[in-house]
């Protein structure tokens, strides 16, 4: 089994929850982790844990998938590690992800009270908010020519299962004065997706 676990870092107001590696008594369990969210996109390393017997099979791999690992970037995050700087630098996230799902959650509320509602989101950095009235394709369309990114939910599905009429929205970018102005749109996006 792999658990891809890219985001747990970021929790609000909720305890962390084990992550399937740390419960997994039979050492079957592939961890993958990435600094691309906690840190920055561009940075581009990850990390796995992997069980004792795969561990020359991964490094083969690895090795014939990219010759060259940026060997620098790696010595200089793992000082930056050890020296405490990503533990605090998480902390300030934390606490600026969370003032940003609040201002984005208060935005919906006032301008997407009837049509849009936000579901209780309590880790990552996004949420899922159900729509009313109005087609979740159809809305992300009207959204995008005003230039707010709200992606319908059914775009991350497959199989047989109709998704939820829901979408998708990023909030760690979002600054909480931009919430605002970002939510108007947004519900603008939604009246247009009604009349048509």
């Amino acid at each position: 089994m792999v658990e891809d676990d890219y985001d747990s870092e970021f929790r609000y107001g909720a305890r962390a929850v084990p992550c399937l590696h740390g419960l997994d008594v039979d050492g079957r369990v592939i961890y993958v982790g990435s600094f691309s969210k906690t840190l920055f996109p561009a940075l581009r390393l990850g990390f796995l844990i992997v069980p004792a017997d795969l561990v020359d099979s991964l490094v083969a791999a690895r090795t014939v998938a990219d010759q060259h690992p940026p060997v620098l970037d790696q010595a200089i995050l793992a000082d930056f590690i050890e020296q405490g700087h990503f533990a605090r630098h998480l902390r300030r996230m934390r606490v600026a992800y969370r003032e940003r799902l609040e201002a984005l959650t208060a935005a919906t509320d006032r301008y997407c009270r009837d049509a849009l509602r936000v579901r209780p989101t309590r880790t990552g950095l996004h949420v899922i908010a159900d729509l009313d009235g109005a087609d979740a394709a159809r809305v992300s369309r009207e959204a995008a020519t005003r230039g707010v990114e709200a992606t319908a939910l059914a775009a991350y599905c497959v199989g047989r299962e109709e998704p939820a009429n829901a979408l998708v929205l990023g909030f760690a970018a979002v600054r909480p004065e931009a919430a605002r102005r970002g939510m108007e749109r947004l519900a603008a996006s939604i009246e247009a997706a009604r009349r048509r």
